[in-house]
């Protein structure tokens, strides 16, 4: 069962309780003009005024504060934990104001609004596990939105990423099958990382997009090569140089008395060829080709990969 706080109370307004009514730390409250009390250490009671209270934990109308309306909700006052008796100055000048208002406040829900516009910027792109993109968040694959209900999006990209229709909607990111690089200038020099020869991908437009899942080798894009011929064969030409020929033939004579020629026989002699210059032979090669490797096809063009969802901050 919650343990129930009561506060002492006083029907007089204005006033303040003695210092021998309250002991150090304890609470009193006037019922006529709502005026809450605080006896200090350095035991004077000191006036705390708040404003009124509408509803604790939900309830309204008469309500008895209980500890479990603020269980684990403070853990330390002024670095103090555990048994910590409050003190008007564990609070003093820690709240001046609430929502621009000064003074008595009723504090309410839209007080407290929601952080996450200011924790994370409208037009933030991050990566998301999940298959349904959360509340405020719109998943980017290059769909047109209403430039009104996300007015604060299109504040911050604009028609970067294309106009929409032109009036009324605004073209998100299309990161479908896509890696995201940092531009390459980031309104700075330009780093020349990302130029018009990566895959035609201009890296200081900001939106710009290039590069493929495959790609076919050019002959510019080869390495500098050579290819081993094999002829088949020794080929060789004539000797070169001056130089004469010399061979050896048998004379043979018969006198002319109108018999048939028997068996001649004759002496051998030699005789040599005349001399020819220095020269060259020519001789021609036929045309051929080198055999030939590689089919020609696309090489896979894509890094070590894992598939998740981007989502960009729509703030609305």
């Amino acid at each position: 069962m919650a343990n129930t706080i009561t506060l002492k109370r006083s029907a007089s307004a204005g006033k303040v309780p003695l210092a021998t009514d309250l002991q150090l730390g304890e609470l009193a409250v006037n019922t006529n003009d709502g005026k809450l009390y605080l006896k200090k250490d350095d035991g004077t009671p000191s006036i705390v005024e708040v404003g009124p209270v509408t509803s604790v934990a939900g309830r309204t109308g008469a309500v008895a504060l209980s500890v479990s309306d603020v269980a684990g909700s403070v853990t330390s006052v002024a670095g103090r934990t555990g048994a910590v008796t409050l003190t008007g100055s564990d609070i003093a000048g820690v709240v001046t104001s609430v929502a621009g208002r000064t003074g008595a406040v009723a504090l309410a829900i839209p007080d407290v609004a929601d952080l996450s516009t200011s924790l994370v910027p409208v037009g933030a792109v991050v990566p998301f596990a999940g298959v349904s993109a959360p509340a405020k968040w719109l998943f980017c694959f290059g769909q047109n939105v209403s430039r009104t209900t996300y007015g604060a999006l299109f504040t911050a990209i604009g028609t970067t990423y294309g106009a929409g229709n032109g009036s009324t909607t605004f073209t998100l990111p299309d990161l479908r099958g896509r890696t995201v690089a940092g531009q390459d200038d980031m309104g700075g020099t330009s780093a020349n990382r990302l130029t018009g020869q990566s895959g035609g991908l201009n890296g200081d437009t900001l939106g710009a997009t290039g590069g493929g899942e495959t790609h076919t080798l050019a002959t510019a894009e080869l390495p500098s090569h050579s290819h081993v011929v094999d002829m088949g064969g020794a080929l060789t030409t004539g000797s070169g140089g001056s130089h004469n020929h010399t061979f050896n033939y048998n004379e043979r004579s018969k006198s002319g008395d109108g018999t048939l020629v028997s068996d001649m026989t004759g002496s051998g002699n030699t005789k040599t060829t005349s001399t020819v210059g220095s020269h060259t032979h020519s001789f021609d090669i036929p045309a051929f080709n080198s055999g030939s490797a590689g089919s020609g096809s696309a090489h896979n063009n894509v890094q070590p990969t894992m598939i998740l969802n981007y989502m960009i901050h729509a703030g609305a």
